[in-house]
C-alpha cells in the first residue's frame, strides 16, 4: 500500500512538472528587452511623422527639435539604452535627409553643426531622462515593496491573534471547567478531590498551551533572525524512541506506533532540544492527521552522511495541490476530512526552518487518502555554518 502511494506522489508530481514545462510564459513589461522595444517606438515614429511631413505638407525647418523629444520619451519608457539607440536613429536620419539622397553627401555649415552638435545633445539627454527614470522607478519599488511589507505584516498579525485565541480557548475552557468542577465540589471536597482523574487532563491542557506559546516564540525568533542553535553530539535513535514515547498518550487505542531505534546507534552533531521538536511534531502530525488509527511506523537510517528520519502514517494524505502551502507560516491545509482537527499553522513551517538551519531539510510524498511520508534529513556533522551557543 505504501508503495502504491508513493508511486502515485511520484505520477503527480511528474504530471505537475510536464504542465509547467508546457505552459508559455511572456516576459513582463519589466523585461530588459521588452523595455527597449518599447523606448525604441517614440524615435521610430516620430523619425517617420517628420519624414512624411516634410514631404507630403511642407519642410520642416527645425529636425533636432522633434528628434530630441523622441529621444527624451524613448529614455522615459526604456531606459538609457532606449534613448542612446533612439539618438543613433535620429542622427543617422539626420544625415540621411541632409545629403538629399546623393552620394558623396554634400553639407552645408548649418547641417554640419547640427549633425556634430545632435549626437551628444542626444546622448546626454538619454543619460540623463535615463537616470532620473530610473531613480523614480526605484523610489515606486522601495515604495510599493514597503507597503506589500505593512499589508503581510498586518495579515500576519491578524492571523497570529486569529490563532491564539481560537486554540488557546479550548485548552483554558477545559481548565476553566475542571476548576470549576473542583470548587463546586463535583469531585467531592476540596480534601478529598481524586486527582488521578482531574491532573492528567489539566496537565495534557498545560502541555498543549505552552507548546503553542513555544511553536509563536520561535516562529517570532526566525522572523527577527534571533533564533540561534546550541550545538552537541547525541544519539538522533535515543531522541526519536523519546518522541515516541511522549506522543503515544496523545494516539487513541486505535492508533499503533512502531518504532526501533537502530543498531549502531547514529550519532548527530545538532540543537538536541530543537531536533526533538521537530521529531515530535511530524509524530503528531502523523496520529492527529490519522482519525481512523491505524499503524504510524518511525524509520531512522543513515544515507550518504546524513541522518534520515521518516514517519510514515496510513491518514488523510495531501493533494498535490496544496504541497505549497504545507510548510508555509499559517498555512494550515484544511479540507472536509480534516476541518475538525486543531492546529495552528505553524507547526511544519517550524519544524522545516529548524531542519534548514542546521543545514538539512524536511520532504513530504502523500497522496490522498493514502497516508504521507515526512523525512527528516540532518548532516551528522551539523550545519555548515558557525551557530551561537
Amino acid at each position: 500500500m505504501l508503495a502504491g502511494m508513493v508511486g502515485e506522489a511520484d505520477r503527480v508530481e511528474a504530471e505537475s512538472s510536464r504542465r509547467r514545462f508546457l505552459r508559455v510564459r511572456l516576459p513582463s513589461r519589466n523585461h530588459p528587452t521588452v523595455r527597449l522595444l518599447a523606448g525604441l517606438v517614440p524615435p521610430a515614429a516620430m523619425v517617420a511623422a517628420v519624414a512624411n511631413i516634410d514631404h507630403f505638407v511642407a519642410p520642416v525647418l527645425s529636425l533636432p527639435g522633434p528628434l530630441l523629444l523622441a529621444v527624451v520619451m524613448g529614455s522615459f519608457l526604456g531606459g538609457i539604452r532606449a534613448g542612446v539607440v533612439g539618438g543613433l536613429i535620429g542622427e543617422g536620419y539626420l544625415a540621411v535627409h541632409y545629403s538629399s539622397l546623393t552620394w558623396p553627401p554634400q553639407y552645408n555649415t548649418e547641417q554640419v553643426a547640427h549633425l556634430i552638435t545632435f549626437a551628444p545633445c542626444a546622448l546626454a539627454v538619454a543619460v540623463l531622462v535615463g537616470l532620473l527614470q530610473r531613480r523614480n522607478a526605484e523610489r515606486v519599488f522601495r515604495e510599493r515593496e514597503h507597503g506589500e511589507r505593512m499589508a503581510t505584516l498586518e495579515r500576519v498579525k491578524s492571523q497570529f491573534l486569529n490563532v491564539a485565541s481560537h486554540e488557546l480557548r479550548g485548552p483554558l475552557g477545559v481548565l476553566n471547567g475542571y476548576m470549576s468542577m473542583v470548587r463546586d465540589g463535583s469531585f467531592g471536597g476540596i480534601d478529598a478531590v481524586d486527582m488521578r482523574r482531574v491532573a492528567p487532563v489539566v496537565a495534557q491542557k498545560v502541555v498543549e498551551m505552552n507548546t503553542l506559546v513555544n511553536e509563536m516564540l520561535d516562529t517570532a525568533r526566525l522572523e527577527e533572525s534571533r533564533l540561534t542553535l546550541s550545538l552537541t553530539s547525541f544519539d538522533i535513535g535515543a531522541l526519536v524512541e523519546r518522541a515516541v514515547e511522549a506522543v503515544e498518550p496523545l494516539a487513541s487505542a486505535k492508533h499503533e506506533v512502531l518504532y526501533t531505534p537502530p543498531r549502531p546507534p547514529i550519532t548527530v552533531t545538532g540543537d538536541e532540544v530543537r531536533t526533538g521538536i521537530i521529531v515530535t511534531n511530524l509524530l503528531h502530525n502523523a496520529v492527529k492527521y490519522s482519525p481512523a488509527g491505524g499503524v504510524v511506523q518511525v524509520f531512522v537510517a543513515l544515507d550518504d552522511g546524513s541522518a534520515a528520519v521518516s514517519v510514515w502514517d496510513h491518514g488523510l494524505g495531501i493533494a498535490a495541490d496544496d504541497m505549497p502551502r504545507l510548510f508555509s507560516r499559517f498555512g494550515r491545509v484544511v479540507t472536509r476530512e480534516n476541518s475538525n482537527i486543531p492546529g495552528t499553522g505553524l507547526g511544519l513551517y517550524l519544524a522545516r526552518e529548524l531542519a534548514r538551519l542546521h543545514g538539512g531539510d524536511i520532504t513530504v510524498r502523500s497522496a490522498p487518502g493514502r497516508g504521507s511520508v515526512f523525512t527528516l534529513v540532518l548532516p551528522v556533522g551539523g550545519p555548515d555554518h558557525s551557530a551561537e551557543e
